[in-house]
């Protein structure tokens, strides 16, 4: 065999192994992104059950029952305590909306539509509306978007019918 013949091997020998080396780095970081993703799942859970957990422990339940029922009598630790709860709940919001886009494994659609569930139980009196106008600016175009027609929706006192119609359920 001639010289080149051997170069000529040698050449697709080495193409064929940039080629297959391509393809492994490929597969490689599609299964890191889908297990990045699988340990945000896991990590978004979590936080949300920590959050669930303080905001049982902390009493942010009867902050917004006062909230809902006399607003103009919260304290400013009350106050604080709201600010925190819903600056937690907005955060979640746009984790789980940044994990969608960036992963792809998720609509970021089923994400605004999640919060629309909640946005008349977070948003549905006077202290938590104010607090929503007041730090707006911050939060992603998107969301905004979709709380404001929410809120066009859900009038004021909406979180207290929330209440009113779980009990409706037990009250026959």
């Amino acid at each position: 065999m001639k010289l080149s013949t051997y170069q000529f091997a040698a050449q697709m020998g080495a193409a064929f192994a940039v080629v297959a080396s391509m393809a492994l780095v490929v597969y490689e970081v599609r299964e890191n992104t889908k297990i990045s993703f699988q340990q945000d799942v896991s990590a978004s859970w979590t936080s949300w059950a920590e959050l669930s957990m303080v905001e049982v422990e902390s009493g942010i339940s009867s902050v917004r029952a006062k909230a809902m029922t006399n607003p103009e009598e919260l304290t400013l630790a009350e106050k604080i305590d709201l600010d925190s709860h819903l600056t937690a709940q907005i955060s979640n919001w746009m984790r789980d909306y940044d994990a969608a886009l960036l992963t792809g494994e998720r609509d970021v659609n089923d994400v605004l539509e999640e919060m629309v569930v909640d946005v008349p139980y977070l948003f549905g009196n006077k202290f938590t509306r104010g607090w929503y106008l007041e730090n707006k600016n911050w939060i992603y175009p998107e969301f905004v978007r979709v709380i404001d027609e929410a809120l066009l929706l859900s009038p004021l006192g909406s979180d207290i019918e929330y209440y009113a119609r779980i009990d409706s359920h037990f009250i026959k």
